[in-house]
């Protein structure tokens, strides 16, 4: 996630450390445009419950992974 933030002009996401972001659970990164990063699911969900509900979408020739929308729903 460290990487992929990388390429934001703010050179803030650089500094993060791994450790530091497992241990929050959430974090949002407010740069160019926000991102919200969730190390952990809320309301009991997990990666394994969660995993059916992943879309993988493109743009640009990247991919990128999704929630759907019940999903997104449900960890709020």
């Amino acid at each position: 996630m460290i990487d992929a933030l990388s390429i934001l002009p703010d050179q803030a996401a650089r500094e993060i450390e791994a450790e530091w972001l497992a241990e929050r659970g959430t974090v949002r990164v407010a740069d160019e445009v926000i991102v919200d990063l969730m190390t952990v699911a809320a309301n009991g969900e997990t990666y394994d419950s969660l995993r059916p509900h992943i879309l993988k979408q493109e743009k640009d020739g990247f991919a990128y992974y999704i929630l759907d929308i019940d999903s997104l729903i449900k960890t709020k």
